[in-house]
């Protein structure tokens, strides 16, 4: 049997599958504890409606000054978010 090497990863086809989606995707930025909080900060609203577009998905996250924050941009799943708020913490 011959050893693994450290930065090898070790795939089997059972990992390969991808798994349902549990979490909103994340808005990658560059910055890596402010995060998306300049480009946040110069438009608001613009930068959700962006952001849910290049996302495609009604919910997403952003690292706000290293703070994860979920933002939910279709009026539809708001109520569906307040009922499950207890849940979603």
């Amino acid at each position: 049997m011959s050893p693994i090497h450290p930065f090898t990863k070790n795939t089997t086809l059972a990992s390969q599958s991808t798994p349902p989606q549990t979490e909103p995707p994340v808005v990658w930025s560059w910055l890596p504890f402010l995060g998306s909080a300049v480009a946040f900060g110069q438009a608001p609203l613009d930068f959700i409606r962006e952001s849910s577009a290049r996302m495609q998905a009604p919910c997403f996250v952003l690292v706000l000054a290293g703070e994860r924050t979920c933002f939910v941009a279709d009026p539809a799943l708001w109520a569906q978010v307040f009922r499950e708020r207890r849940r979603l913490r």
